[in-house]
């Protein structure tokens, strides 16, 4: 699933005077910014709308709900679009000043939600990739979100419902206990065949090999084994109590 984000060109009415300067023409640079996003991003969905001042602002955000975070362009200032963005939906924003269109209001608008502890990230460059890298951290963070993570254990204690609990909070990340009778299932349903393919194939790119061929059959066993884990729970991730079940035995 793609990363959805909301992206927010704030703007002035051409006829104001302000920045860059009267007549501008903030929807053709709109235009031409929103193309080279999602040109340098195709993997992201933006969610667009160009606004000039709070009321359209807040029609725009109605279709906004779903987004990971926004990208607030400031590409003409003193209409507090920003800031309502930032304040209102209180999710992760990248505020972007656009070179000589933003700057004013950018660096009020960051340096108060940065007083206030809202998860915003300033970027002022004539590099359009520094906003690119920037706008790649919205889309990490969805990835958390939809992350799940098996963890392998012969036992669950306290600490592990307080660890899982505090990822969740923090990245909407989930972990999935998964006992070792169940690794050991997969492992055993595991075919020879197969595994014997894979040890092949990794003893013929190595440098050299030291293990015996029956050791590297049994590892390339308990890899697919986990990789039918992560298929089985359509989870990105997997973690093993290696030291604690080598000497349970």
């Amino acid at each position: 699933m793609t990363a959805k984000v909301g992206l927010i060109f704030s703007a002035m009415p051409s006829e104001v005077p302000t920045w860059p300067y009267i007549g501008y023409d903030y929807e053709a640079r709109a235009s031409m910014l929103s193309e080279a996003l999602r040109k340098a991003l195709p993997q992201v969905e933006f969610k667009e709308a160009l606004v000039k001042n709070v009321e359209e602002a807040k029609k725009a955000l109605e279709n906004m709900n779903d987004v990971v975070g926004f990208v607030v362009y400031l590409i003409g200032i003193w209409n507090n679009v920003p800031w309502y963005v930032i304040s209102e939906k209180k999710k992760p924003t990248i505020l972007v000043d656009d070179l000589y269109g933003g700057t004013g209001e950018f660096l009020l608008t960051l340096a108060r939600a940065r007083k206030e502890n809202y998860n915003v990230v300033g970027v002022a460059s004539s590099n359009f990739n520094d906003v690119v890298e920037k706008v790649k951290l919205l889309e990490t963070l969805d990835n958390l979100k939809k992350l799940k993570i098996l963890l392998v254990r012969d036992s669950f204690p306290k600490w592990y419902e307080d660890y899982a609990e505090a990822l969740e909070k923090t990245f909407g990340s989930k972990v999935v206990k998964v006992s070792v009778e169940e690794l050991l299932e997969e492992y055993k349903k595991v075919n020879e065949e197969e595994a014997e393919g894979v040890a092949e194939a990794w003893v013929a790119s190595a440098q050299f090999v030291e293990p015996k061929k029956e050791e590297i059959v049994k590892s390339a066993k308990m890899y697919i084994a986990m990789k039918n884990l992560l298929e089985k729970y359509d989870a990105k991730g997997i973690t093993i109590d290696c030291l604690g079940l080598f000497y349970s035995n």
